[in-house]
């Protein structure tokens, strides 16, 4: 981890390689009772992934002795934006805390970078509850569409704790109904109190009879009381005093002041604007015709932990013994630390499904290690320094025989996948370091069989790793 300035509006600029990062506070954090929380708002460079649940990132604290903690966080994930808030506990025995850590990759499939930080930052949306009103009369009518006030404002996001759209009805006989609301009517019967919302035109749309029901003449059509937001209107500059609204008279006084303006709110989207943005994404869309294009998409990923990645042509892990015309599998090594796992895949997946070739059947998997065992006799000079050479091989081993390339610098390549494991290249490999005179003795084996004078083949989606089963021993040249 490395410290991180953020400018005056909590902007921070990290690499792609980022795990990690520290934030110095001017001021100490008490431990606070159960009462008051404190929290760090977060605003993230891309969306989320679509399958990950709880906090994006883990927040470590140091406390007054200078030991590091895990803390105990809650998260507030933002409405529709990829931000959120993260919120602490500090245990009494922390004492103040003046430095916080954020871990950026906490089992995610990819790793998450922030671009602004703020403390004491939280994702709100404004709403306001309309009181429930009549809006019209059934007249027994196939296709009744009623109109409804919002009273300027509009209907807010699925996010919890916020009141729908209830459709009532009375009929002139006294009988109560709840309308569902539905996509549209083609799974609907005739008895299916059902209304599709046309949120633009502030309209519902009732039932033909047929697919779906329509009200009766004179029944009273309402709804209940309903949540709206103002969108952009609900910005508000800095330094406003806040109440709430469920205070007792006593305590009805200002329950607190922002101190920067509030951000991020937006008006709902018209027809018009969904269609020019459709029509702007359709002509950037970017399709992976050619394996250099797929690759590509592959490493522009950032944040997904992608080390290698290679095209295999009419290849399908499901029929790996034939071709298959129109099929192309991308095989992928992933970097340091990262876990090849399915959520790591799929979200890969998602994230290049928007340049796939229509029809075509493209396959995302990881690499598959094969453990292999090495024992080698090495023939060395008189005087040679043994200790060097055979911490030499085994390093040589190790870069050599791994899913991902060293991280010390060497220029020694990982090994190809599907390529057989021959007694040859690895016995080159060995006699190339100083004071080796000849490798006299070479043998592979795999977990669980006996190191022999044999090559390994491999499938053509896996790899060799070389296991803890390294034995290097020497003979003295004469």
């Amino acid at each position: 981890s490395r410290p991180v300035h953020p400018g005056d509006d909590g902007a921070v600029r990290l690499d792609s390689e980022t795990e990690a990062i520290e934030i110095e506070l001017d001021t100490s954090l008490a431990p606070a009772p159960a009462a008051a929380r404190y929290s760090l708002g977060l605003a993230f460079a891309e969306p989320m992934p679509a399958a990950s649940a709880g906090a994006p990132v883990a927040l470590d604290y140091r406390d007054s002795r200078g030991s590091w903690h895990r803390a105990e966080t809650a998260w507030i994930a933002g409405a529709d934006a990829p931000s959120g808030a993260l919120l602490p506990t500090l245990p009494a025995e922390a004492g103040p805390v003046r430095i916080v850590r954020l871990r950026l990759d906490v089992g995610l499939p990819r790793r998450l970078l922030p671009n602004r930080i703020a403390l004491n930052a939280i994702p709100i949306v404004q709403a306001e509850t309309l009181p429930g009103l009549k809006i019209g009369e059934g007249q027994d009518w196939p296709d009744l569409e009623l109109g409804f006030d919002l009273g300027g404002g509009t209907l807010p996001g699925k996010e919890d704790g916020f009141k729908p759209l209830d459709i009532r009805s009375l009929s002139p006989r006294g009988e109560k109904s709840r309308w569902t609301a539905v996509a549209d009517f083609r799974a609907s019967g005739p008895d299916d109190r059902h209304f599709v919302l046309d949120e633009e035109r502030r309209s519902i749309v009732f039932g033909n009879g047929i697919n779906g029901r329509f009200p009766e003449r004179g029944e009273e059509i309402s709804h209940e009381p309903l949540d709206v937001t103002r969108g952009a209107e609900g910005n508000v500059a800095a330094a406003v005093d806040w109440t709430l609204g469920s205070a007792p008279a006593a305590d009805a006084g200002p329950f607190g002041r922002n101190l920067s303006a509030i951000a991020g709110g937006k008006d709902a989207w018209s027809r018009d604007d969904l269609l020019a943005e459709l029509r702007r994404r359709a002509r950037r869309r970017k399709a992976m015709v050619t394996d250099a294009e797929l690759l590509a998409a592959a490493f522009a990923l950032k944040g997904y932990g992608i080390s290698r990645a290679e095209v295999l042509a009419r290849f399908h892990p499901a029929l790996p013994g034939q071709e298959v015309p129109g099929a192309r599998t991308l095989l992928l090594r992933p970097g340091p630390g990262v876990a090849a796992s399915d959520a790591w895949l799929d979200a890969i997946d998602r994230a290049l499904a928007p340049g796939r070739i229509l029809g075509e059947r493209l396959t995302v998997v990881a690499v598959r290690a094969v453990p292999v065992a090495v024992e080698a006799r090495l023939l060395v000079g008189a005087g040679s320094d043994r200790q060097r050479i055979g911490d030499e091989a085994r390093q040589r081993l190790g870069s050599r025989l791994a899913v991902t390339g060293p991280d010390d610098g060497r220029e020694i390549e990982p090994w190809p996948s599907g390529r057989p494991v021959t007694i040859a290249e690895l016995e080159t490999l060995l006699a190339g370091i100083d004071g080796v005179v000849a490798v006299t003795d070479l043998r592979l084996g795999r977990a669980g069989t006996a190191p022999a004078v044999v090559s390994l083949p491999l499938a053509r989606t896996e790899v060799a790793v070389v296991d803890d089963r390294i034995s290097i021993s020497f003979a003295v040249e004469r």
